[in-house]
């Protein structure tokens, strides 16, 4: 939901509110409401907390998901001035607020002093509580997840099928086991290299599986890593380790959740990607839009949008934070049309109508990955996740070491 951010200004322009009563009323009332009322809806999200635990915490990310960018730049808009006029000359004493042309940067009237202070207050919390809060619940989930890194998953094929155990980093003597870490290995094992009808045993600190598949089998997915990753052990290895540690973190997430109200309502927001650690996503995403927002009327603007966008496509590229491979994938394309439309934009806006194809073409190929990828919407790490909830609903039957079936079957539509 990043991508609809709010703000009441935008509802203002929608129903012409200045032109139905008085105009300056209007901005003003606007101007000051624009930044307010996002703090003021995180204000009712906490005392929702206090009703009942976890959901007004999860509320509070669905408001700065849809308002934070919104209110942020209202906010900044409280304090620009228009200091030259069409000619660039200077205003002088005459210089006014942009968002409030009737009210001169110079005044000292309440009016003036009441913008002023609700700028300054409101930039405070969007500028450090608010960031500080989510700094604080990145670390908070860090030292909460710690302790799962301390264990390995190790699989070997035998005669009667696939076992899989976990290797502590280090031993401790009278470490207990942990039914739902060997789960994890075996369900992440099973997501990449089994299909069909699996049964699953959990017996002498090992997860065994049996399927009438002898082989390694992988599904063909629609998405760039699909194409250039190559379907041998070694690969394999490394996406059911990195699943593997995937379900781990979101078995100790939802182990804490009954107890840490703050995690608890994170933890939709945790699981939208492949790891926890990618909470900082939430942080460069926000900063994303505010640059661009910064920098799209200044003089170098397409230069600097096109290193904005570019560096968050090869990011995006690079970590692929997200859960859904596909969902990476359209995020990097989306980054890189981006700047396909700035330079047709650039170009049109100059006199050159010959390159507004690009702005038209860059705006229509998201759309048509998406289409595409529709034709198979499942991935790997998606399978697991939902394996990994079946099987922990049957986990007392695989605590008392008997054995349980699990369909492993990826959605396709080709």
């Amino acid at each position: 939901m990043n991508f609809m951010q709010l703000n009441l200004a935008q509802v203002q322009d929608a129903v012409r509110a200045e032109c139905l009563y008085h105009g300056p009323t209007v901005r003003l009332v606007s101007a000051l409401a624009s930044p307010v009322l996002p703090l003021v809806m995180l204000l009712a999200c906490s005392t929702l907390e206090l009703l009942k635990p976890s959901l007004g915490v999860s509320m509070a990310f669905k408001v700065l998901a849809l308002f934070y960018i919104g209110g942020a730049q209202q906010s900044s808009d409280l304090f620009r001035c228009q200091t030259v006029d069409g000619g660039g000359d200077s205003l002088g004493d005459y210089a006014f607020l942009q968002k409030l042309p009737f009210i001169s940067c110079c005044e000292n009237s309440g009016i003036s002093q009441l913008v002023h202070v609700t700028g300054c207050v409101t930039a405070l919390f969007y500028v450090f509580i608010i960031p500080a809060a989510n700094l604080h619940l990145f670390v908070r989930q860090y030292v909460v997840l710690k302790p799962s890194k301390t264990v390995m998953a190790v699989a070997e094929q035998t005669t009667a099928g696939w076992l899989a155990r976990l290797q502590p980093l280090r031993q401790t003597k009278g470490r207990p086991q942990d039914h739902e870490h060997l789960l994890a290995a075996a369900v992440a094992h099973m997501a990449v290299a089994l299909r069909g009808q699996v049964r699953l045993q959990l017996r002498d600190g090992q997860a065994e599986m049996r399927t009438a598949e002898e082989e390694f089998h992988t599904d063909a997915e629609l998405n760039v890593s699909g194409f250039l990753e190559t379907d041998d052990s070694t690969t394999q290895t490394l996406r059911s380790r990195a699943i593997m540690e995937m379900l781990v973190e979101r078995c100790e997430m939802e182990r804490v959740s009954t107890q840490d109200r703050l995690l608890g309502g994170a933890k939709k927001t945790f699981f939208q990607y492949a790891f926890c650690r990618y909470f900082w996503m939430q942080f460069v995403e926000k900063l994303l839009a505010v640059a661009l927002l910064a920098v799209v009327s200044t003089d170098n603007a397409l230069h600097l949008v096109l290193a904005i966008v570019l560096v968050m496509a090869a990011t995006i590229a690079m970590v692929r934070p997200y859960l859904q491979p596909q969902m990476n994938d359209l995020q990097c394309l989306s980054m890189i049309c981006l700047a396909g439309a700035a330079i047709g934009f650039s170009a049109g806006t100059s006199g050159d109508a010959h390159w507004l194809w690009l702005s038209r073409v860059s705006f229509l190929l998201p759309f048509l990955l998406a289409a595409t990828q529709v034709l198979q919407p499942d991935s790997c790490e998606a399978l697991a996740a939902r394996l990994y909830q079946e099987a922990r609903q049957k986990l007392p039957e695989l605590k008392e070491e008997k054995e349980v079936e699990l369909m492993v079957e990826m959605v396709s539509f080709l």
